[in-house]
């Protein structure tokens, strides 16, 4: 694995999620309850459907009931964001499409450390997530409750995307008792510049719409490296 130094990560998005990125200066982070697979936070996904089958592996009461308190909260405060080691594969263009107009951005991850509060995990490929597997990661019984090491193992079915994840938590305006809690919290990275080192674009784009993203980078000093050439004829 390369140096962080120069380690690049790769993020694929929608052309207004991009938008939105670079007029509010801000990374939009959300509660991985809202991700696609179900899989996600196993820890948490069975404390929902089978709380019984997680407490009993809790060693007694009174650390179950503090084991139960701060799971709660930590679900209530845990936000992430889906980066990759991946600078492109035909897999990646095509799960994130977006019509064929989705954008990787490019960035060092020495940079992406450099906004405040945020960790960077890199996701762990297993062929299936197990319960005690997981409620050992968490170091509950040497009494650390990492709950953020519930997000780093994600099925071997998903390896293919390389993924590295930024976390962040949000402490503020949370009401433990609320049901309504925000599914996103966005992180003002406006102090990093030139966070982003390049923008390219999906390989079947069309042109219209390849020199509609190179005017509005060029607006925002933003290097535009073009279409991914990809499927380019030989």
């Amino acid at each position: 694995m390369n140096n962080e130094s120069v380690r690049k990560l790769y993020k694929y998005m929608s052309f207004h999620s991009f938008v939105d990125l670079i007029q509010t200066k801000k990374l939009n982070f959300v509660r991985p309850m809202v991700w696609d697979d179900p899989h996600e936070g196993f820890l948490f996904q069975k404390l929902k459907r089978n709380k019984q089958e997680v407490c009993d592996l809790v060693p007694d009461n009174l650390v179950k009931n503090i084991f139960l308190n701060l799971a709660h909260q930590f679900e209530l405060t845990f936000y992430a964001q889906s980066w990759s080691l991946c600078p492109e594969s035909d897999a990646m263009w095509r799960i994130y499409n977006y019509e064929n107009c989705a954008i990787r951005l490019e960035a060092f991850e020495s940079n992406i450390k450099k906004i405040n509060s945020v960790q960077i995990l890199d996701v762990t490929y297993d062929a299936e997530i197990d319960l005690q597997k997981e409620i050992k990661n968490i170091g509950l019984h040497e009494e650390k409750t990492d709950f953020i090491q519930c997000f780093r193992v994600k099925r071997k079915a998903f390896n293919h995307e390389q993924e590295v994840r930024l976390v962040v938590k949000n402490h503020s305006n949370v009401n433990l008792e609320s049901k309504n809690v925000a599914s996103n919290h966005k992180v003002d990275i406006s102090y990093i510049p030139n966070l982003i080192n390049s923008v390219s674009l999906h390989p079947q784009a069309p042109e219209w719409f390849d020199l509609t993203l190179e005017q509005y980078c060029k607006l925002n000093n933003i290097n535009y490296i073009g279409k991914s050439k990809l499927y380019q004829s030989v």
